[in-house]
């Protein structure tokens, strides 16, 4: 199946399915999927960076759409950090692209959850929501 991204042609986009949480890979200007009759996929479609990047949660079908409400790359300290919003005592999980080179490490912030390796570049932040909106930060 050809999808138009709106994307320039030969653009590297991160795809990341919603229902199954995973990576379908780097793609660059078509994404091909089998699927079972009455199946659906939900594919989250951004720009690949050479750095860490969020490619979806599964907090909600738009993958960080109306959750994220904040991200930063801090290149100097090679932090990635965000801010997500959802009601008191939820949680959820902040997906991430995490390119060769690269390695989650601890960054000694108080209440920080770790990050846990899915698959060879991709890697989930757990949030929790006791108090919303709840921050995270993940130091490279």
């Amino acid at each position: 199946m050809l999808v138009h991204w709106g994307l320039p042609a030969g653009t590297k986009a991160a795809v990341f399915e919603f229902w199954e949480g995973k990576f379908l890979g780097p793609a660059q200007d078509r994404v091909t999927l089998k699927m079972p009759p009455e199946s659906s996929r939900i594919l989250a479609i951004r720009r690949l960076s050479d750095r860490p990047q969020v490619i979806g949660t599964d907090m909600h079908v738009l993958s960080g759409y109306h959750e994220i409400e904040r991200l930063a790359w801090d290149p100097a300290r090679k932090t990635l950090s965000g801010r997500c919003r959802r009601a008191p005592g939820l949680s959820g999980r902040v997906f991430l692209h995490v390119p060769r080179g690269y390695q989650p490490r601890p960054d000694g912030t108080r209440g920080s959850a770790p990050s846990t390796q899915i698959a060879d570049c991709l890697w989930a932040q757990a949030v929790e929501f006791k108090e919303p909106p709840a921050d995270w930060s993940i130091a490279f």
